[in-house]
């Protein structure tokens, strides 16, 4: 479970990763445009991959809102909070 404090943690997991693998060359303050692509792809299946318990959704939406994430993607993250609620069922 990610706590609110370890929010900012998941973001620099995810770039360190993707820096790790992509080499040295980039630092870790001044990442190589792949390593935030990588970071928004992933963001962006947050909008398709179904939460499998209640409490699962819970803790994503919670992780997502205080993250901010929402700012920055198209209609400020309302995909996410549909798929979190279940809304997008087709």
């Amino acid at each position: 479970m990610i706590k609110p404090s370890e929010v900012g943690k998941s973001g620099e997991m995810v770039r360190h990763t993707a820096g790790r693998e992509l080499g040295n060359g980039y630092g870790y303050s001044e990442h190589h445009k792949t390593v935030y692509d990588r970071e928004r792809y992933l963001e962006k299946l947050l909008a398709t991959i179904k939460p499998v318990t209640r409490a699962e959704a819970e803790e994503v939406c919670r992780w997502f809102l205080a993250s901010e994430k929402g700012q920055y993607m198209e209609n400020h993250g309302a995909a996410v909070m549909f798929n979190l609620v279940g809304e997008c069922e087709e």
